[in-house]
Protein backbone atom coordinates (compact mmCIF):
# COMPACT_ATOMS: atom_id res chain seq x y z
CA UNK A 1 0.00 0.00 0.00
CA UNK A 2 2.84 2.58 0.85
CA UNK A 3 4.50 2.06 -2.60
CA UNK A 4 1.18 2.20 -4.29
CA UNK A 5 0.94 5.88 -2.49
CA UNK A 6 4.57 6.53 -3.95
CA UNK A 7 3.51 6.21 -7.12
CA UNK A 8 0.20 8.36 -6.96
CA UNK A 9 2.87 11.37 -5.91
CA UNK A 10 5.09 10.53 -9.08
CA UNK A 11 4.30 8.35 -11.35
CA UNK A 12 7.84 8.38 -12.76
CA UNK A 13 9.11 6.75 -9.50
CA UNK A 14 11.02 3.80 -11.14
CA UNK A 15 12.43 2.60 -7.71
CA UNK A 16 8.54 2.50 -6.01
CA UNK A 17 6.98 0.19 -9.06
CA UNK A 18 9.87 -1.80 -8.52
CA UNK A 19 9.57 -2.53 -5.00
CA UNK A 20 5.57 -2.69 -6.01
CA UNK A 21 6.28 -5.59 -8.07
CA UNK A 22 8.72 -7.19 -6.13
CA UNK A 23 5.65 -7.13 -2.94
CA UNK A 24 3.24 -8.18 -5.50
CA UNK A 25 5.52 -11.26 -6.14
CA UNK A 26 6.16 -12.44 -2.74
CA UNK A 27 1.91 -12.42 -2.10
CA UNK A 28 1.34 -14.07 -5.33
CA UNK A 29 -0.06 -11.77 -7.60
CA UNK A 30 2.21 -12.35 -10.73
CA UNK A 31 0.04 -10.33 -12.93
CA UNK A 32 0.53 -7.17 -10.81
CA UNK A 33 3.76 -7.99 -10.03
CA UNK A 34 4.19 -7.75 -14.02
CA UNK A 35 2.59 -4.71 -14.79
CA UNK A 36 4.73 -3.43 -12.21
CA UNK A 37 7.99 -4.17 -13.65
CA UNK A 38 6.60 -3.68 -16.68
CA UNK A 39 6.46 0.09 -15.78
CA UNK A 40 9.85 0.25 -13.98
CA UNK A 41 11.21 -0.67 -18.01
CA UNK A 42 9.16 1.99 -19.24
CA UNK A 43 10.22 4.33 -16.74
CA UNK A 44 13.99 3.60 -16.94
CA UNK A 45 14.82 1.36 -19.24
CA UNK A 46 18.39 1.13 -19.19
CA UNK A 47 18.96 1.43 -15.21
CA UNK A 48 19.85 -1.50 -13.57
CA UNK A 49 16.27 -1.92 -11.74
CA UNK A 50 15.28 -2.47 -15.28
CA UNK A 51 17.69 -5.26 -15.45
CA UNK A 52 16.23 -6.60 -12.66
CA UNK A 53 12.48 -5.97 -13.68
CA UNK A 54 13.09 -7.74 -16.85
CA UNK A 55 14.65 -10.72 -14.65
CA UNK A 56 11.43 -10.67 -12.78
CA UNK A 57 9.37 -10.82 -15.57
CA UNK A 58 11.32 -13.97 -17.26
CA UNK A 59 11.18 -15.76 -14.23
CA UNK A 60 7.41 -15.26 -13.73
CA UNK A 61 6.42 -15.75 -17.61
CA UNK A 62 7.97 -19.40 -16.84
CA UNK A 63 6.29 -20.20 -13.76
CA UNK A 64 9.50 -20.81 -11.99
Amino acid sequence: AAYEKAVVGDSDYAEAYYKMGFAHDELGRYAEAITAYEKVITIAPDGQLAALARHHIHRLRKGE
